[in-house]
C-alpha cells in the first residue's frame, strides 16, 4: 500500500473545512509568500543559529541555557501502515518541545491548536519522551513576547494520533473519490 504523506500544515486546514489550502499544500502548489511568512522564516533561521551557536534559547525568549538542544528536526512517523506523518520541530531539549511563532495572533491561538500534541506524537515515535511543549511567541511588530506551556501525557499523544488518523482518512477518501470520478 502506498503511503499517504501528510503534515500538520495540511491536516489543520482540512480539519477546519479549508480544503483549498489543504490541497495546495498537499500538492506542493507554489503560494506567493506574504511579508509575514518571509519575516517568520528569517526569524526562525536566526533563532536556530543562535541556539546552535550559544546553546541557549534565543535572547528574545530569555536566553536560558539549554542542555543538548536539537534544532529543526525533520522527522516522520507511520500510522496504521498507510499514513506517513511528517513535521519539522523547531527545537527539542530533554523532554520539551520548543515551538517558535511570530506575527500578531498571540500565544493562545497556537497553544490551543493540535500542533503541539501532533509533534509530541511525532517526537515519541522517534524516541523522544516529550512531556512539555513551550510555545514561544514573538510579535515583531509591537515588540513583545508571550510564552505558553502545555503539559503533555499519553492521552494528549493518543488524541493527536486520532486527529491525524481521522483527517488523513477523510482527506484520502475525498481524493480517492475525486480520482475515481475523473
Amino acid at each position: 500500500m502506498e503511503l499517504f504523506r501528510v503534515s500538520f500544515s495540511i491536516l489543520e486546514p482540512w480539519s477546519k473545512g479549508d480544503y483549498d489550502t489543504a490541497l495546495q499544500r498537499y500538492y506542493h502548489k507554489e503560494v506567493q509568500p506574504t511579508e509575514a511568512m518571509i519575516e517568520g522564516k528569517i526569524l526562525h533561521k536566526k533563532w536556530e543559529q543562535e541556539i546552535n551557536t550559544t546553546g541557549k534559547l534565543p535572547k528574545v525568549f530569555g536566553d536560558m541555557v539549554l542542555d543538548h538542544p536539537e534544532t529543526e528536526l525533520k522527522i516522520t512517523m507511520i500510522i496504521d501502515k498507510w499514513i506517513q506523518f511528517v513535521g519539522v520541530i523547531d527545537c527539542i531539549e530533554g523532554h520539551t518541545i520548543y515551538d517558535w511563532k511570530t506575527g500578531r495572533s498571540g500565544v493562545q491561538r497556537y497553544a490551543s491548536s493540535w500542533q503541539p500534541r501532533c509533534y509530541q506524537a511525532l517526537a515519541d515515535a522517534n524516541g523522544y519522551a516529550i512531556d512539555t511543549a513551550m510555545i514561544l511567541f514573538h510579535n515583531q511588530h509591537e515588540q513583545f513576547v508571550q510564552k505558553g506551556k502545555i503539559y503533555l501525557n499519553e492521552k494528549t499523544k493518543n488524541d493527536a494520533i486520532e486527529f491525524i488518523r481521522t483527517y488523513s482518512s477523510e482527506m484520502k477518501d475525498a481524493l480517492d473519490k475525486t480520482e475515481n470520478h475523473d
